[in-house]
């Protein structure tokens, strides 16, 4: 027992001594307490609306007419096209010549298009955007001489005309080489009879037909009422070709020869008078025009060429 309370009193002197000499824990000043962070909000960013970009609509292409004696980069474009596709084998240089009016005739023949030798809208819209265009066939030649695979072609007028030269109706015939035109009574009433010739044949020579138009008259079948004492007579204004500038008409006299008066001022000023001025008309007394009808002749003027400035 004493031995026990001896070992207990030890115990609690090393407990108490332990006690004593751990140091005191000093709380941190307030300077040192945390501080909280405050939470920050951000703004929602706002997500800029996709503005859907607009599909540019298509423009259609403008053609500008050409003709022989044009010259400029858009008949350079003509000629290198024609080039491409086999028609034209001449030189390039920007000008409508005849080398190029007849790679423009072989062009429309062959893409089923009015043989004209005029590159115009149908033209050059087939020429540039058809998928279906067909390309030149090859040149027949014989010997060391190549031939053309079609002739050259010229459009003649064809006038339906009665006794008194009134125009019943007008037509255009393509002809090449020789051609004969035949009247064809239905383009005219069926109380007209034929009392002309009923066909007439066409030569082409280096693009100029002879006769340069055709003229069938026909005769009325019905008694006519009384002869006015004045007659009317077509007058047309034509180019060496054939084709019609304009027409208008002239009141003659009865049993008078009369002078029918070119008036340039109807045509375009890209034209020149190469016909006489005046055409003499006799008209008997019984109503007939000798010649039946006036035709003044113009040409297109040649378009100059420009001179290059020294460089």
């Amino acid at each position: 027992m004493d031995l026990i309370k001896t070992l207990l009193v030890y115990m609690m002197m090393v407990v108490s001594a332990s006690t004593d000499a751990a140091p005191a824990v000093t709380p941190p000043p307030d300077a040192f307490q945390p501080t909280a962070t405050p939470y920050v909000t951000m703004a929602p960013t706002a997500v800029p609306t996709a503005v859907p970009t607009p599909v540019p609509t298509a423009t259609p292409v403008p053609y500008t007419t050409h003709y022989v004696n044009d010259r400029g980069e858009a008949v350079k474009k003509l000629q290198r096209r024609l080039a491409e596709l086999g028609y034209l084998t001449g030189k390039i240089d920007g000008i409508y010549g005849q080398q190029t009016k007849k790679a423009v005739e072989r062009f429309q023949y062959y893409n089923g298009l009015t043989v004209d030798g005029i590159a115009g809208k149908v033209t050059q819209t087939m020429l540039f955007e058809s998928r279906s265009v067909v390309t030149a066939p090859p040149e027949i030649t014989v010997g060391p001489s190549p031939t053309p695979a079609i002739p050259a072609s010229v459009n003649v007028p064809v006038y339906y005309v009665d006794q008194n030269g009134r125009l019943l109706t007008q037509l255009t015939m393509t002809c090449y080489s020789t051609t004969t035109i035949y009247a064809n009574s239905n383009n005219v009433s069926a109380d007209y009879v034929l009392e002309s010739s009923g066909a007439v044949t066409v030569t082409v020579k280096n693009g100029v037909a002879s006769p340069s138009s055709v003229t069938f008259r026909y005769r009325q079948k019905v008694t006519p009422s009384p002869a006015p004492s004045t007659v009317t007579i077509p007058v047309y204004y034509l180019t060496e070709q054939g084709s019609v500038l304009y027409q208008t008409s002239a009141t003659l006299t009865r049993g008078y020869t009369s002078n029918v008066l070119v008036s340039t001022n109807l045509v375009s000023s890209d034209y020149e008078l190469i016909s006489s001025s005046r055409v003499a008309v006799t008209v008997s007394a019984q109503g007939v025009a000798s010649p039946s009808s006036a035709v003044f002749t113009f040409r297109r003027k040649a378009t100059p060429v420009p001179t290059q400035a020294p460089t």
